[in-house]
């Protein structure tokens, strides 16, 4: 959003906007406050996908497709899985907030977890296991041998 591109986004935002509220008004009345939610989350999703990040990816001059594959793919798929067992596990969960809390705390750091391990590059592992060494004193990966993988 910080590329100089203030009109575009702020007409594409302007638009979401409006399209969240002309969405709300027959969503909250078909499905209370989760349609509200619903209303939100679609338009705001499809001026991420659709209007941000392929302005992102031209401005640094990467294709559009490539951008999908390498940054929001690797992302996503875990998401998607961690959200498929935290959906099919809901009734397990008690409806208490220290419950509710604990069930979204194990999921963002399932999330993590898979993210870390198979979606994340080999190099940016090892980046980020050095940073949490540095910082904690945690050795996340063993060192790599020069050379051997």
């Amino acid at each position: 959003k910080g590329t100089g591109h203030h009109k575009y986004f702020a007409v594409a935002s302007s638009a979401c906007a409006v399209a969240t509220v002309l969405l709300s008004i027959p969503a909250v009345k078909l499905l209370g406050m989760t349609g509200v939610a619903w209303a939100m989350v679609i338009p705001v999703a499809v001026l991420a996908a659709a209007f941000v990040f392929p302005r992102a990816c031209r401005v640094v001059d990467l294709p559009v497709g490539r951008g999908y594959r390498e940054v929001v793919w690797p992302a996503v798929w875990p998401a998607a899985v961690v959200l498929t067992a935290m959906t099919l596990t809901r009734g397990a969960v008690p409806p208490r907030i220290v419950a509710v809390l604990a069930d979204i705390g194990v999921g963002g750091l399932l999330y993590a977890a898979i993210f870390f391990v198979f979606a994340l590059p080999r190099e940016e592992q090892q980046w980020f296991s050095k940073a949490i060494n540095q910082l904690t004193g945690f050795r996340v990966l063993k060192p790599e041998v020069e050379g051997v993988r």
